[in-house]
């Protein structure tokens, strides 16, 4: 609520800062006894003056201005921001899938990173994650989620990087179609929210993710190739600051956070896997994973 209401003083503020002008001109010529002695101030000037004149025709304006203000609000503004509501309650499931991939895709490379915030990196941090590439190999990551901030779970996450980015960036692109088919409603929402979601669709960052990014690196005689991204960094900053302004908005936020799981944590874990399936196939690969020099 209260950001609502400092939302319409911020959209307001010059109609308001008017309409403050407006009611003092009005009662600098009102004619009305003083009440108080600060009041002299709002006293009248005498008449035949050219004072009394010029706050004559302003008591005129201020008038005026404060009924077409009253029509704007009743007639336009109100009208428009039950309709920018309705439209944002429609929207609200698609953007908390949008949310949630943005941050699952962000909280990885955070992790990976080792940042908690790609704006304020220092010039080596920078040239480090504009250099970075997948790799061939899964990763354990224990995977804590969140709902609205408060901790839902933790759990043991296998990730392949690439992969697990691109099913994300589908999601998102998923996400998009969904939207595009209620278009109608959209052409409703607020011209700030529209103008987010293009820019998020158009991000450099997602366009690597859905064009750029392979499942599986390529390989050469038996060695990975390596392959980087132009403007990695650039990119993907911009994304995680997309996914922040994305935020600001009232709806369910489904976040996780990743970090690299201890050699211990992965063996209990394989371990409990053994006793709940029934088939395990991939259990010897796993354990060829945690005795790797990557997973140590």
């Amino acid at each position: 609520m209260k950001r609502k209401i400092g939302k319409t003083i911020k959209e307001l503020k010059i109609q308001i800062i008017l309409l403050i002008i407006a009611i003092f001109l009005i009662c600098k010529f009102s004619s009305a006894p003083l009440l108080f002695g600060w009041m002299p101030f709002f006293l009248r000037p005498q008449q035949e003056t050219m004072a009394f004149e010029l706050f004559r025709i302003m008591e005129s304006l201020s008038l005026a201005y404060i009924a077409s203000l009253t029509f704007y609000l009743v007639v336009d503004y109100i009208p428009k921001k039950k309709m920018e509501e309705k439209a944002f309650e429609i929207l609200k499931p698609h953007l908390v899938s949008l949310f949630m991939r943005m941050n699952e895709i962000n909280s990885y490379f955070k992790c990976v990173m080792n940042v908690t915030d790609f704006s304020k990196l220092p010039q080596e941090k920078i040239k480090e994650i504009d250099d970075f590439y997948f790799t061939n190999r899964s990763k354990f990551f224990m995977e804590t989620s969140y709902r609205n901030n408060i901790s839902n779970r933790s759990d043991m996450a296998v990730f392949h990087g690439a992969k697990e980015i691109r099913d994300n960036g589908k999601s998102i692109l998923k996400v998009y179609e969904d939207i595009d088919a209620i278009s109608a409603t959209m052409v409703q929402a607020s011209s700030e929210l529209i103008t987010l979601l293009s820019k998020i669709r158009s991000s450099e960052f997602l366009e690597k993710i859905l064009k750029i990014f392979k499942d599986k690196e390529e390989s050469l005689n038996g060695e990975e190739i390596i392959c980087r991204y132009l403007n990695f960094y650039e990119d993907l900053a911009e994304f995680s600051f997309l996914e922040m302004q994305l935020a600001q908005y009232d709806f369910d936020k489904i976040t996780v956070e990743y970090r690299e799981a201890t050699k211990k944590e992965i063996v209990e874990w394989i371990e409990l896997q053994v006793k709940m399936r029934k088939e395990h196939p991939e259990i010897e690969e796993y354990f060829k994973m945690i005795n790797s020099k990557s997973n140590v």
